[in-house]
């Protein structure tokens, strides 16, 4: 005859069972051990805790009694291990133009690698907003494997975003001197209204990249020849920064910075009206082409903490310019510009360099009159 029963033991350590059966009796040593997940020092297994965009989270997996075991980590996207924004004045003049220095700057994403999830620890920053999210510690212990959970709530500041072109009409200005996307009133005009809870302090700013492509053409003739001389200047179809000042750590656009506490509110707005000098083009301005990404950046209060992106706004203008015989300029084509759109970000903002030290190309064509 035998007797089967279900046995849960609570609490971890060897356990010894015994059965008595008329004169008969065995017994048998058990090893318990309890698996238990740790979100930053505290126990959470089987359980929620919460956390906030940008708030680096150190989970461990922990076996009582000690052991050998080895785990393996199953987390809700989206999280990054690091992102670095390096932006760095050099003392390397620019190369055609000396009224500034070129300045190093790059943003980069680090990413876990696959050995990483089969580690005991691991400290991972969400970078967007997770509800009721589950994370997964599974462990094997001689051969014999036991997963442990927990529910993971990531949260972010709630911001409202406005994006409102120039209401100039037209909205892009041609004069003899420039062609400017807003004359009267801005060419965009950027608004963001933030708001943190609980546990949420940390600073809000703007960060804006583009991707460009100008060129300008100038014609001058002399003993009997003509002399072209084009100047592109673009970005290699790359969104780079879009920055002026030689000031340390200063990648945000227009030095706007908003700082909340907790359970606070504020605004933050930034304009711009890009535009470019035509005075002495005596041919073309071909393919001004600029598309705009602006980031609306948060970083939590907090030493380990890490900037993540909010809200982003995509715009553009686009115009090409000539010079008629009697020195009149013109519209060669249809100016155009990209009405903003508002859209959450898939990943964190990447570049390297800045839109003020891009490539400088000049090219002259000599005709024979």
């Amino acid at each position: 005859m035998a007797i089967k029963l279900r046995v849960k033991w609570t609490t971890p350590g060897e356990h010894t069972l015994s059965a008595t059966c008329g004169q008969s009796s065995d017994e048998k040593k058990i090893k318990v051990y309890k698996v238990q997940i740790f979100a930053n020092d505290q126990d959470v297994t089987g359980g929620s805790f919460s956390t906030v965009v940008g708030k680096r989270v150190k989970l461990e997996c922990r076996v009582t009694p000690e052991v050998e075991f080895t785990n393996e980590w199953d987390l809700p996207s989206a999280f990054v291990r690091d992102y670095k924004i390096t932006y760095n004045p050099t003392n390397t003049q620019h190369p055609h133009n000396s009224s500034y220095n070129v300045v190093d700057t790059v943003a980069v994403v680090h990413l876990f690698f696959d050995s990483d999830f089969q580690t005991a620890a691991i400290s991972p920053c969400w970078i967007r907003k997770v509800v009721n999210g589950r994370l997964t510690a599974e462990v094997t212990i001689a051969d014999r494997t036991h997963n442990s959970s927990a529910s993971i709530t990531v949260e972010a500041p709630d911001v409202v975003i406005t994006a409102n072109s120039t209401t100039d009409n037209p909205k892009i200005t041609l004069t003899n001197v420039e062609v400017t996307l807003g004359k009267n009133s801005k060419g965009i005009t950027i608004a963001a209204s933030c708001e943190t809870a609980a546990g949420q302090a940390g600073t809000f700013q703007f960060l804006q990249k583009t991707r460009f492509d100008r060129s300008t053409t100038t014609q001058q003739s002399f003993s009997g020849v003509t002399r072209l001389t084009t100047t592109r200047t673009h970005s290699g179809g790359l969104f780079v920064l879009d920055r002026k000042p030689e000031t340390p750590n200063a990648w945000n656009f227009q030095d706007k910075s908003l700082h909340l506490n907790d359970n606070d509110c504020g605004n933050l707005t930034i304009t711009d009206s890009p535009g470019l000098l035509i005075s002495g083009i005596t041919l073309d301005l071909s393919a001004l082409n600029e598309q705009f990404t602006t980031h609306l950046m948060y970083q939590p209060d907090g030493a380990d903490s890490i900037w993540v992106s909010l809200e982003v706004v995509h715009w553009g203008w686009h115009a090409r310019v000539a010079k008629n015989p009697s020195g009149v300029y013109f519209f060669a084509e249809p100016e155009r510009v990209d009405s903003p759109r508002i859209s959450a970000p898939i990943a964190l903002p990447l570049w390297n360099g800045r839109a003020l030290d891009a490539v400088v190309e000049k090219n002259t064509t000599i005709i024979p009159d």
